[in-house]
């Protein structure tokens, strides 16, 4: 069928970007972590890590279980690195190389939870811990914060040991110290605005791939505020492990409401499902700024019938299913579109072989039907019966035909001897031999008979 939409329907289109859901990636507290070039915050300067972390793994060594590193800068050394992590009573540790400071609510129960270290390098108690928007530690360390400068690592610290077993996802670094009431403020939900956001330094979404998909080429973890992407080590990229793999629900911005009218219906953004029904449907995709967001889409779907039925007469009469009154029809050659003179009724008796069809314009909307084709069709010439005169004949055979239709001689037994375009109404038959022949057009033949 072809369809000429309407612009209502183009502009539908072009008003989307597409993303990806809410993705996080698994590691597997084996080998696999992510690693940058550099964009560690170095020295003592102020800064925020914040994380959505879900395991269930054992991080404390009391109970022989392994430190989970979630979030790792600078270097090896007393004091020169930042290093967030899980340790002891299984919560939410801060520690910088020679001390550290650790909270005692456990988190290792297979939950998404929420976790943010905080230095502020000007307060009298510098280091503060989160867990899920609430402060759950602070204190001083006494080894000096003299963070060097060098990678960001995701999942593993900087000296290669201490992998996270477990999911992680929206990690963020800011370079100052954020407040209870900023950290409570949006770590539910993605970041916006994100030019704005001065202050924000690396900023990873991990809405890349397909959810435990095959993610073999999906590489990289874009860093949506920094010049710091990451990358994938020893992951093996398929299934629900060591794989791109399902986020936290972070709270989505409706970003808005629009209607559209459209002829017979659109395709959804991605081109994965057919909106042919009047209604409201809503969207998610990501946009520039890398928040997740919902579009709602009122759809009129302004439907014209398609459908062409064909009566059982000879020649058949062809009528457009479409009743609706102030629909209005022109009937056209299918293969090149050129409208047929004075076919502007739902109905039409075909006067030719070949392929048509019928352009509805409804509702601002000009739609074509379904394909109709007929190829036998006998028009009154050919109802006409076929003539040969004189009959005998000596040299020249005349038959009731139009010039230039097609002609063919044969003998009796159905062998073909000659075919060739009608000049005139004369065939000269002086050279066949005395006998009984057949002269045929396309759908008539006649004996005639050369002495």
């Amino acid at each position: 069928m072809k369809t000429i939409y309407s612009l209502a329907f183009a502009l539908a289109l072009g008003s989307f970007a597409f993303g990806q859901s809410n993705n996080a990636i698994h590691f597997d507290g084996v080998d696999d972590y992510i690693s940058t070039n550099g964009g560690a915050i170095t020295g003592a300067n102020s800064r925020t890590v914040e994380a959505w972390i879900r395991t269930d793994a054992n991080a404390n060594p009391s109970d022989n279980g392994n430190q989970q590193v979630i979030v790792d800068m600078g270097a090896t050394g007393t004091g020169t690195r930042y290093t967030l992590c899980l340790l002891w009573s299984n919560s939410v540790r801060v520690e910088i190389g020679g001390g550290g400071v650790s909270a005692n609510v456990a988190i290792n129960d297979s939950s998404w939870h929420h976790v943010a270290a905080v230095f502020n390098s000007t307060a009298l108690t510098k280091h503060r811990l989160y867990i899920d928007g609430a402060q759950v530690a602070t204190g001083n360390i006494t080894t000096t914060l003299n963070t060097s400068s060098g990678p960001i690592l995701i999942g593993r610290r900087v000296d290669n040991v201490k992998y996270f077993n477990g999911d992680i996802d929206e990690v963020r670094i800011w370079k100052k110290a954020l407040t209870t009431a900023e950290i409570q403020a949006h770590y539910q939900q993605e970041l916006c605005d994100l030019p704005s956001k001065s202050d924000l330094k690396h900023y990873y979404t991990f809405n890349s791939g397909t959810a435990d998909g095959s993610n073999a080429l999906n590489l990289t973890l874009n860093d949506l505020k920094g010049n710091q992407n990451g990358t994938l080590n020893n992951f093996t990229l398929s299934g629900s492990t060591s794989n791109w793999t399902h986020g936290q629900d972070l709270s989505t911005t409706v970003y808005d409401s629009t209607s559209f009218d459209v002829c017979q219906g659109m395709w959804s953004p991605d081109q994965s499902t057919y909106w042919d029904t009047t209604g409201t449907y809503s969207w998610t995709y990501a946009a520039a700024n890398g928040c997740d967001s919902i579009v709602s889409i009122a759809l009129n779907v302004n439907s014209v019938d398609t459908i062409v039925s064909t009566s059982l007469s000879s020649p058949p009469v062809w009528t457009s299913n479409e009743s609706d009154p102030t629909a209005t029809f022109q009937w056209v050659n299918y293969d090149d579109s050129t409208a047929i003179s004075g076919a502007t009724t739902a109905s039409y008796t075909p006067t030719a072989n070949g392929r048509f069809a019928v352009v509805i314009t409804k509702e601002n909307c000009e739609v074509w039907s379904s394909m109709v084709e007929i190829t036998n069709l006998v028009t009154e010439e050919h109802l006409l019966d076929l003539v040969a005169y004189p009959n005998p004949t000596q040299d020249w055979l005349y038959i009731n035909r139009n010039e230039g239709t097609q002609v063919q001689i044969y003998t009796t037994s159905g062998a073909l001897l000659q075919e060739f375009v009608l000049e005139g109404q004369r065939i000269d038959v002086s050279q066949f031999p005395a006998g009984t022949y057949l002269v045929a057009t396309a759908h008539q033949k006649t004996l005639f008979v050369k002495l």
